[in-house]
């Protein structure tokens, strides 16, 4: 469980959320997954299970991206949103710093995913670097995703694991 601001532990599953493939339904009641669980969820504190219609087995290679005009609250560069084993390779975010135009939100960011990647990147100079805005790479509620070799300046925060990541790695990274 989660603990709050004074220590005490908050009840819950508020902070826990992974994403999973099922290996077997047993019956109406019981399933296995491909792999653990990384969290403990409480049942009785609204634990449960939605399937996703995921993405599937995508490659992305040698996109370049860049901004005419600022984009508005929230947009991301890229999302890898309800996907498995979808990879991202060869990649160039460039914003235009304070007087320039970028993203708004997150660079390129997992979520809800599965055994995802991006890899050989850069990501550049964030126009609008606040609370919620101008993030290099993030994991919300990802399971097993990661980046290698990604090169992040002029961010807010270059790598953020938030909502539940799990197993989800910056490796071979500078910041």
């Amino acid at each position: 469980h989660p603990r709050d601001d004074g220590g005490a532990i908050q009840d819950g599953n508020v902070s826990h959320k992974e994403t999973a493939i099922i290996a077997v339904i047993i019956n109406s009641t019981s399933l296995k997954l491909s792999a653990a669980l990384s969290h403990s969820y409480v049942l009785a504190e609204d634990a449960h299970i939605q399937k996703l219609n995921a993405l599937k087995d995508v490659d992305l290679r040698d996109l370049r991206m860049s901004w005419a005009a600022q984009q508005t609250d929230s947009d991301h560069a890229i999302e890898v949103r309800y996907a498995y084993n979808t990879h991202i390779t060869g990649f160039n975010i460039v914003g235009g710093g304070d007087d320039g135009n970028s993203w708004s939100g997150h660079a390129v960011r997992f979520t809800d995913s599965l055994a995802c990647s991006a890899s050989r990147g850069t990501i550049t100079n964030a126009s609008v670097v606040t609370a919620g805005r101008g993030y290099g790479v993030s994991w919300y509620g990802s399971t097993r995703c990661w980046v290698d070799e990604v090169h992040v300046t002029g961010a807010r925060h270059s790598y953020l694991w938030f909502n539940g990541a799990s197993g989800c790695e910056a490796k071979n990274c500078i910041s």
